[in-house]
């Protein structure tokens, strides 16, 4: 993050988590959208993935951390924007956060998330 605010540590209130984007969305496009029609962007961010050749691609969704809460309550009033000619989502990062599956249990034994099924012999027994 390049222009961090010092006293913003926690970005609980101005991170949106924007869902939906074309494969094609890149960071620059993500920040200008926002940062033209709500405020201030301190950081964005499109997920992406590696593929052959070294080349990148969008996951299909991104971050964007704004200066101020209330840019980021103004993003969210709109939870369709339109980017790139795709109608997309948007709502708090926090919203959609998830606890950490792998956290000890009161015996001191791992609760994993795993698969709701088992394979055995070659079949898949749930």
């Amino acid at each position: 993050m390049s222009q961090l605010n010092q006293n913003n540590n926690n970005f609980k209130d101005t991170k949106i988590f924007v869902g939906g984007l074309t494969w094609s969305t890149t960071t620059d496009e993500l920040r200008n959208f926002f940062q033209l029609r709500f405020g201030e962007v301190i950081d964005a961010n499109v997920v992406s993935e590696g593929l052959p050749g070294g080349k990148l691609r969008s996951k299909g969704y991104g971050f964007v951390v704004f200066r101020d809460a209330e840019s980021a309550n103004r993003a969210c009033q709109q939870p369709w924007p339109v980017i790139d000619g795709r109608q997309t989502n948007v709502n708090m990062a926090y919203i959609g956060a998830k606890n950490n599956t792998n956290q000890s249990n009161q015996n001191g034994l791992l609760n994993q998330a795993g698969p709701s099924h088992q394979y055995q012999n070659g079949l898949i027994s749930y």
